[in-house]
């Protein structure tokens, strides 16, 4: 299932032609758990947000990696998080950038919450979430659709089918891919929690 007409009026309408964009895309993704209780004190019982990664694509020729960030265990994981974040686009979205997710109910929802202990930052945080364009909306809509999908449509697995489509071979992505340590986010999660554990001091819980 292909409907063209539908995906080329959400592409045009978020200015996602390459041929036409003017402003830059920000691509941002968050990894982050939940806990039923605090690491520390200061971190509270909610989400931790605890690393992000951001490229920003400013023609069809350069994509530029951001400084990722990694929390490492200072108090306030949020307002680190968050400050970190804002400086890092802050720059491009003077310039009228988007922000690229996919599945945007994730990071939206993760920001939203910081905003009820930051009210400080709230115009950064809003302007970060006002401009925030969901790459999942086309496969979540059924306007593409594979039976190779299965019903599903998480990144992993509609990103090697657009990529077939657009007769890109991605043997050697795949093949890095697999050679990696930590391949998805649960493992991130994992990886994460056990060095916080592990760093932390019984007297620090």
């Amino acid at each position: 299932i292909i409907e063209k007409e539908f995906i080329a009026k959400w592409l045009k309408d978020n200015g996602l032609y390459l041929r036409d964009r003017v402003r830059p895309l920000i691509f941002l993704d968050f990894e982050a758990f939940q806990f039923n209780f605090p690491l520390q004190s200061s971190w509270g019982q909610d989400w931790h947000l605890f690393q992000y990664s951001a490229h920003v694509l400013e023609n069809e020729s350069n994509l530029i990696e951001l400084k990722p960030y990694l929390h490492n265990l200072e108090p306030e994981p949020r307002r680190l998080f968050c400050n970190n974040l804002i400086s890092g686009l802050k720059g491009f979205l003077s310039r009228g950038a988007k922000v690229v997710v996919y599945n945007q109910s994730f990071e939206k929802s993760r920001l939203k919450e910081c905003l009820e202990f930051m009210p400080d930052i709230r115009a950064d945080l809003e302007e970060i979430t006002s401009n925030m364009i969901d790459l999942m909306v086309p496969f979540q809509k059924l306007w593409y659709y594979s039976p190779e999908q299965r019903g599903g449509y998480t990144l992993k697995i509609v990103y090697p089918l657009m990529l077939r489509i657009l007769g890109i071979d991605f043997s050697a992505e795949v093949k890095d891919y697999n050679s990696l340590r930590i391949k998805n986010g649960i493992e991130a999660v994992s990886a994460y929690q056990r060095y916080a554990a592990s760093s932390l001091r019984y007297s620090e819980f």
